[in-house]
């Protein structure tokens, strides 16, 4: 009867061995695979950071060009403006010289 205690606890043992050994192997890819997606995420973060980067540039690129354009409506705008006016100051004289000749 002892030997069969001795030998359930040589099993019994052997098996909590066994499973420590596959909890350490567990854990040590539980671990490696942290580690991987980590790594991952950095790759990640540096991703990011380098698309916000050309992302702020062309958006920089895109302010300047409107910049650009509506700078150049204004002027053109402007001249229209400058133009009509003197145009409209050219007639209104013309009828002025008209009504005064009568």
């Amino acid at each position: 009867m002892e030997t069969f205690y001795i030998f359930s606890f040589g099993i019994l043992f052997s098996l909590i061995v066994a499973c420590v050994i596959y909890s350490v192997i567990v854990i040590s890819k539980l671990k490696k695979d942290r580690d991987d997606l980590f790594d991952e995420l950095e790759d990640l973060k540096r991703d990011i950071s380098s698309i916000e980067g050309l992302v702020e540039a062309e958006q920089i690129n895109i302010n300047e060009l409107v910049t650009e354009k509506v700078n150049l409506f204004n002027t053109t705008l402007n001249e229209i403006m400058n133009t009509i006016e003197t145009k409209i100051r050219e007639i209104d004289n013309e009828l002025d010289n008209k009504q005064n000749k009568k």
